[in-house]
């Protein structure tokens, strides 16, 4: 009797465990994939604004930080092609942002703009 119930609960763990091992493996693929979609909006971002297309730049650098809300880089860019537009509000909060995360450029910009 005690074989056939511990038969039964071993039965019952080995799928919830591999089931387990699984989900995290998606949850890993997933922030993979989250950080590389990032990381290539934040590059074309960083494309359109080296050839002074500023607005497209603008949705490719909001677009990488709603997929990675820390990269300071994106903060700290966007906020540059919003001072090209003239949308200085936009540039102060979007260099607070970056500087908070660590970008000392973004840290000078705001001294320098913002204060």
């Amino acid at each position: 009797m005690n074989k056939t119930i511990l038969l039964f609960l071993l039965f019952l763990f080995i799928p919830f465990t591999s089931y387990s091992q699984t989900l995290s493996d998606t949850d890993a693929k997933t922030q993979v994939d989250r950080y590389l979609r990032a990381q290539s909006s934040f590059r074309l971002g960083q494309l359109y604004f080296e050839d002074e297309i500023f607005n497209n730049a603008i949705v490719d650098f909001t677009k990488s930080i709603k997929l990675n809300p820390e990269h300071a880089d994106s903060f700290y860019y966007r906020g540059l092609a919003k001072d090209d537009i003239g949308y200085n509000n936009g540039t102060c909060s979007d260099c607070e942002s970056a500087s908070s995360l660590g970008n000392i450029d973004a840290s000078e910009l705001v001294r320098e703009k913002c204060d």
